[in-house]
């Protein structure tokens, strides 16, 4: 009986383990795009919640003036659906969904960004109204939508959320080096995992890539390093790219791994797909206590 109940806890605690480096964070929402575009019906930029197949097939006519294509999978037991449209903007401008977040109130707040030009003050262009589905957990209530504007005049690049002002002039900067990279993975949702063994990183790299993924299997040695995985989530088109700039220890006693996204130039020629980016970093191990921060560029 007690051998039972030594091998009951030591497997409970190794499941906490795995968890805490491969689990969901629970701040993170479970969701990911199902489609977007740049022209839709509805000329005001609105948010709509729907938590059925007849609701989404009644909203999408409302919004393309099509049916709902075969390629929408949903399952409805476990997601909703939220759309988001634009309202008035120049022609050929974009509209993604950046992050879903819960709040510690509960909120949950989207991040919804708007990629277009820089217009001169007196210019008179044609407007559309851009638009972006996301599918997501139906646990997430008490929405809260964020519009983020990005611009690029003449291709020329932009930035958002800066967070060098979190840093000390001498704090500590640890080594990374990436060891793989692309435009697509299985991680819908934007985060990071951490192994910090060769079982883990393999385990990692599967979960990622899928079994018998082409990248790489190092060894490690894990003594000195770690390995982070950063994903981007899903944008609406190819051109899109995360790399890593720094990685670096805060005020706060935090290390912010500070991930970069590019996304395309306006009027860039882009593949018409869905992507997910991410990158593969070997890390010091002497980076803990790690939080994921974002820089956007055009």
């Amino acid at each position: 009986m007690r051998r039972f109940l030594f091998v009951a806890l030591f497997i409970c605690s190794l499941t906490a383990a795995f968890g805490q480096v491969f689990g969901p964070d629970p701040k993170r929402i479970d969701w990911g795009t199902i489609d977007a575009g740049q022209n839709c019906n509805i000329a005001t930029k609105s948010f709509t919640e729907i938590s059925s197949p007849d609701q989404l097939e009644v909203h999408y006519r409302k919004l393309t003036g099509m049916s709902v294509p075969a390629r929408f999978q949903v399952e409805w037991t476990r997601y909703k659906v939220i759309a988001l449209t634009s309202g008035p903007k120049p022609v050929g401008t974009a509209l993604f969904v950046r992050a879903v977040d819960r709040q510690v109130d509960g909120t949950t707040v989207i991040t919804a960004v708007e990629r277009g030009p820089v217009l001169s003050p007196n210019a008179r262009v044609a407007q559309q109204s851009a638009y972006s589905l996301i599918r997501v957990e139906r646990s997430a209530f008490n929405f809260r939508v964020n519009w983020t504007q990005l611009h690029s005049p003449n291709g020329v690049a932009g930035q958002v959320d800066d967070f060098t002002n979190w840093f000390d002039p001498n704090a500590p900067r640890y080594g990374f080096i990436s060891l793989s990279y692309g435009s697509q993975c299985n991680i819908s949702e934007r985060g990071f995992s951490v192994a910090n063994s060769q079982e883990e990183y393999e385990t990692l790299l599967e979960r990622m890539l899928g079994r018998g993924s082409r990248a790489p299997v190092q060894q490690i040695d894990w003594s000195r390093y770690k390995i982070i995985a950063v994903a981007l989530g899903e944008r609406p088109t190819g051109g899109y790219s995360l790399s890593v700039d720094t990685i670096t220890r805060a005020k706060t006693g935090q290390t912010f791994i500070v991930a970069r996204e590019t996304a395309p130039r306006f009027g860039q020629p882009v593949t018409q797909m869905m992507t997910r980016p991410f990158v593969i970093l070997r890390v010091e191990n002497s980076a803990t206590n790690l939080t994921l921060k974002f820089l956007t560029s055009l």
